[in-house]
């Protein structure tokens, strides 16, 4: 894997925490290669991470005891009531960021999201904020119980059967993946301003091994797509073919689908609107509407609750951060090149006169050759 973190520093970092917990992984340009040139990541960089836990109350009790500092001011208020905003508000997700940990005072964002809401997001696509981060490769630092093993699993074959529905007969890997990457950025409002343009791009270069881990076999077992010899896939894009990757997608998605095709699923049967849309030339647009619908809800709700969780500072602190990747990312891509523009008037005038002047001049010279005399160049353009 393209890992550019230090592994002992992630187990250390662990110990730091309450053991409790059903499955924990890392993720982010910390933690995994950004782009092509494999760079280390800049000293001092914020390691993400998320614990999936079973009883919130529970592991912020123990997590309260253990590192007070990290939490804004509901730590007075007790674990009961960070439990309480973590469920009921925004995506069922908590995070502390900048909290220092351990000797070495290694910077770390953790959030916090229990075992049920996060696989109803993974097989329903609720939220698809944590659902969304997992869609990509993470780095797990402690494996995932059965259960969210297959509802991961789940969420893998969803992000693949959307994308395959948003495509033609044919695509590059790549494209596939950066597709799958693409999902959860989908009308967050981040990515307008405070996120780099080559954000997608840069996920997916180094990590074409671990997307091929992840999805190659479910490609292959989706029975309407395939990966030839050259990595290409071709799928079948036939109604028929459509419409049941259209059943399999979450009944949330079917829902904001339908209402998108402006068919209200209330008088509507969910089977026929998914027929109607089957044929439609512009399914891709709905599909990228629909997602953009969940996705959008999610980004503000989380960045609303971010400023009650992770304090004013913090949250200050943390968009400075990001509109400062986003500016630096701007920079440093690529300005597309202009086509040259088609000759003027003027231009063919001056190339005339030029072609006149080289005619003469070497016509002088025959002539002074002929009579003996030195010659001259023609008169560069």
């Amino acid at each position: 894997m393209a890992i550019v973190a230090d592994l002992g520093v992630l187990k250390e970092i662990l110990k730091h925490f309450p053991k409790r917990c059903n499955y924990a992984f890392a993720y982010g340009s910390a933690v995994f290669a950004q782009s092509q040139t494999h760079e280390q990541p800049k000293p001092g960089k914020m390691i993400d991470l998320v614990f999936v836990v079973n009883d919130p109350v529970e592991w912020h009790t123990e997590n309260l005891s253990m590192n007070k500092s990290h939490y804004s001011k509901l730590r007075y208020f007790g674990a009961k009531t960070i439990a309480s905003t973590q469920e009921r508000m925004a995506c069922g997700v908590y995070y502390n960021p900048y909290c220092k940990v351990g000797d070495l005072g290694t910077k770390v964002k953790y959030g916090v999201i229990s075992t049920s809401t996060l696989e109803e997001d993974l097989r329903n696509w609720t939220h698809l904020y944590v659902a969304g981060r997992l869609q990509k490769p993470v780095l797990s630092l402690k494996q995932p119980s059965l259960g969210l093993e297959d509802a991961i699993r789940k969420n893998h074959q969803t992000a693949l059967r959307a994308v395959l529905l948003q495509e033609g007969i044919q695509m590059t890997k790549r494209k596939l993946y950066e597709g799958i990457c693409e999902l959860s950025y989908l009308g967050d409002t981040r990515m307008l301003f405070a996120e780099n343009p080559r954000k997608i791009a840069n996920i997916v270069e180094p990590l074409i091994k671990e997307f091929d881990h992840i999805y190659a076999p479910l490609v292959n077992a989706t029975g309407y797509a395939h990966f030839t010899e050259k990595g290409v896939v071709i799928q079948d894009i036939s109604p028929a073919a459509r419409f049941k990757l259209l059943m399999t997608l979450p009944v949330p998605l079917q829902i904001s689908l339908a209402k998108q095709h402006c068919r209200d699923p209330r008088f509507y049967d969910i089977e026929d609107i998914m027929a109607e849309l089957s044929y439609l030339p512009d399914l891709r647009l709905h599909i990228r509407a629909a997602i953009s619908e969940i996705v959008r809800a999610a980004s503000i709700r989380q960045t609303l609750q971010g400023v009650l969780t992770a304090g004013v500072f913090k949250s200050i602190l943390y968009a400075k951060d990001k509109l400062k990747k986003g500016v630096e990312g701007r920079r440093k891509a690529p300005v597309p090149s202009l086509p040259s523009p088609p000759p003027s008037d003027t231009d063919d005038k001056q190339s005339n006169v030029s072609q006149t002047i080289k005619t003469e001049v070497i016509r002088d010279n025959i002539s002074k050759a002929e009579k003996g005399k030195d010659l001259q160049l023609p008169p560069p353009k």
